[in-house]
């Protein structure tokens, strides 16, 4: 599944999308993109990534201080 030593990459990839989006709307400026469904996954799933990247580093971090 998942390895520990991903936590970073996801941490990343949400960092990534958030500043992504906001790149897309400048550059698309789509009337799809304004919805606030869209704005609402997006940002969801951005910071779902950070936030599982954060359980992985943590667990990197508890199993090597044992």
């Amino acid at each position: 599944m998942l390895r520990n030593t991903n936590g970073p990459i996801l941490i990343a990839a949400g960092l990534f999308g958030i500043a992504g989006y906001e790149m897309a709307l400048r550059v698309l400026s789509s009337s799809f993109l304004s919805l606030d469904f869209v704005h609402g996954l997006w940002f969801g799933l951005c910071i779902g990534l950070e936030i599982l990247g954060l359980v992985l580093l943590d667990k990197n971090r508890r199993r090597h201080a044992a």
